[in-house]
């Protein structure tokens, strides 16, 4: 059951992924132009935001923001075989979560711990597939 359960999860989030990544630049933000898989962080955490009835031209820039991090944090701790590095896997894990309690905490978005590890997960699920 968990293999289905994971195989049904990294479906999901590949299938966000290209959805975000093969839009020709509809309703994005103009700071991830050219940021391909920073788009793709953009639609995870946009999507939470959605979920959390957060709309309009400040929370998609508030979300562009957060995936340009989440992108950066991403490549500054990629090392030689990350994906097969836990330390390193664990170490954007943390920074991406400290990030997105210092985003809470500064915008007072009401983001859970689950959305929190929702966001965290996704992202690293889709740094493996675009920097492999």
């Amino acid at each position: 059951e968990q293999r289905i359960s994971d195989a049904e999860y990294l479906s999901r989030v590949t299938e966000v992924m290209n959805s975000v990544v093969n839009r020709a630049g509809d309703d994005l933000p103009s700071t991830l132009k050219n940021q391909d898989v920073a788009k793709a962080f953009y639609g995870v955490v946009n999507e939470v935001f959605t979920r959390l009835s957060l709309s309009g031209n400040e929370s998609k820039e508030v979300a562009a923001q957060a995936a340009l991090q989440i992108d950066e944090i991403i490549r500054r701790n990629k090392v030689v075989d990350w994906i097969a590095n836990l330390d390193a896997q664990n170490a954007m894990r943390n920074e991406i979560d400290d990030y997105l309690y210092e985003l809470r905490e500064e915008s007072g978005i009401g983001l859970s711990l689950d959305d929190m590890d929702l966001i965290v997960e996704n992202s690293i699920d889709i740094a493996k597939a675009r920097y492999a």
